[in-house]
């Protein structure tokens, strides 16, 4: 007898977060919301909002997401994403544009897509194949740049791989830089301004430019290009 209610407590136990589990999100028609609570899984074809929720396994969305306060393990996205206060603890793979503040990222992240940051911690390697522009942000990995970069009061603690026309860091502390060739018919202008450093910067490729505007300073060498004192 006391078996039997054992396994009647378990069994009501397991019942209670699945529903509870169940509770967390809700779908209507083209569209997912999830509150506060913890889900194994999300994988979903529409619009999802994300408040509070803790996703343990997997996140992936075909659709655009609105994140908040968010803890999730695995993001894959194809759409637009607009994410705050949130924990991402493992990789992070997007298409499309992402608007992130106070994100911190642990794994890897690949961006196919703008990037538009605030606050953003970047723990892993880091690509981004767009537009990025980061304002507080700190890199501690290997990044590789593919179009237009800005960063304000930023911190790269690896080095960094740009393939622009132009990038500007402002306040902005750099390890080493490598700049290829943008296009056919274009060169690399890198712009270090309002005491932003970097180490050695390298052009590949191509014969660029370096800026240095408002006390900025190199403190290695430039190989392959130039360096204008604005």
């Amino acid at each position: 007898m006391r078996k039997i209610k054992t396994i009647m407590l378990i069994a009501g136990v397991i019942s209670s977060s699945a529903a509870i589990a169940n509770n967390v999100c809700k779908k209507n028609f083209a569209m997912m919301e999830c509150g506060r609570g913890t889900v194994s899984s999300v994988d979903f074809t529409g619009m999802v909002e994300i408040n509070g929720t803790t996703v343990t396994n997997s996140f992936d969305v075909l659709g655009n997401v609105e994140m908040r306060d968010a803890n999730i393990t695995n993001m894959h996205v194809k759409g637009m994403n607009e994410i705050k206060n949130t924990q991402i603890n493992g990789y992070m793979n997007i298409t499309g544009e992402v608007n992130a503040e106070r994100t911190k990222i642990s794994g890897t992240t690949n961006i196919t897509g703008n990037w538009f940051g605030k606050n953003n911690y970047f723990n892993s390697v880091t690509r981004i194949v767009g537009v990025t522009n980061c304002n507080n942000c700190t890199f501690n990995d290997r990044v590789t740049f593919i179009g237009i970069a800005k960063t304000i009061d930023t911190q790269f603690n690896s080095n960094i791989n740009i393939k622009s026309r132009e990038s500007e860091f402002i306040r902005t502390k750099l390890q080493d830089i490598t700049a290829s060739k943008p296009s056919k018919n274009e060169e690399a202008t890198i712009i270090l301004s309002r005491h932003s450093t970097a180490r050695n910067i390298k052009f590949e490729g191509t014969y660029g430019t370096v800026i240095l505007k408002d006390g900025s300073r190199i403190t290695g060498r430039v190989e392959g290009g130039k360096v204008i004192n604005n």
